[in-house]
């Protein structure tokens, strides 16, 4: 397989009507192999800048930003722009994933925003965001789906499971005319989780790796 590119233009969202300053509750992950320290700030009430606490494994907690005409922007550390992404106006809780631009862009990062309310994004069901610029494709018990490059998919609740609410979850990549695993595994689908599946290439790696996100519901109360 030839070596694989992130794509040029990621997650184009819709421009929206212009309005005034909103707030959006959202919770961020940084995917970038090769600078996984970057920090980050992002601004909260007041225009104020704070640090952006970001978790290796997981989205971090959840902040409250300040959003300019639909528009989310996360700053570096020395406040220059690291990224920024139009939010669609019914978007009100988010999960951001903060991604490497293709080399010599500005800013040097893009936002994947996923709507991530309950009503939405349920609870039980999965997104998986393709960072890159071809196509693969994705087994999870009954669900074949294909994977299109640059864009975010919505895997269904997964029902044909064991008795330990276990699938075989494969991804594939096209090499030639046929289709490779570069990922088997079994995992436990239940209605008390969601999963957030990161396609990606590391620079010269000639096939595609998967990063999860689990997302666990909340108790009641809590």
């Amino acid at each position: 397989m030839k070596r694989l590119s992130v794509i040029a233009t990621l997650f184009a969202s819709t421009v929206i009507a212009i309005g005034a300053n909103r707030d959006l509750e959202m919770r961020a992950y940084l995917h970038d192999p090769v600078r996984p320290l970057t920090t980050f700030q992002f601004k909260a009430t007041g225009d104020k800048l704070m640090p952006l606490e970001l978790r290796s494994e997981g989205l971090s907690p959840t902040y409250k930003t300040t959003l300019t005409d639909d528009e989310l922007v996360i700053h570096l550390a020395n406040g220059e722009v690291a990224a920024r992404a139009k939010v669609a106006a019914e978007i009100k809780q988010a999960a951001v994933l903060i991604v490497p631009a293709p080399a010599n862009a500005s800013p040097t990062y893009r936002l994947v925003v996923i709507d991530e309310a309950p009503a939405t994004f349920p609870w039980g069901t999965s997104r998986l965001v393709s960072l890159l610029g071809v196509e693969t494709a994705l087994q999870a018990g009954e669900h074949k789906l294909p994977l299109p490059g640059g864009k975010i998919t919505t895997l269904p609740e997964v029902k044909k499971l064991d008795e330990f609410n276990m699938a075989q979850t494969n991804f594939y990549y096209r090499e030639g005319t046929a289709w490779v695993p570069f990922t088997e595994r079994r995992l436990q689908y239940t209605g008390q989780m969601r999963r957030i599946f990161v396609v990606h290439a590391t620079p010269g790696s000639q096939q595609p790796f998967v990063v999860t996100l689990i997302d666990y519901k909340p108790h009641e109360g809590t």
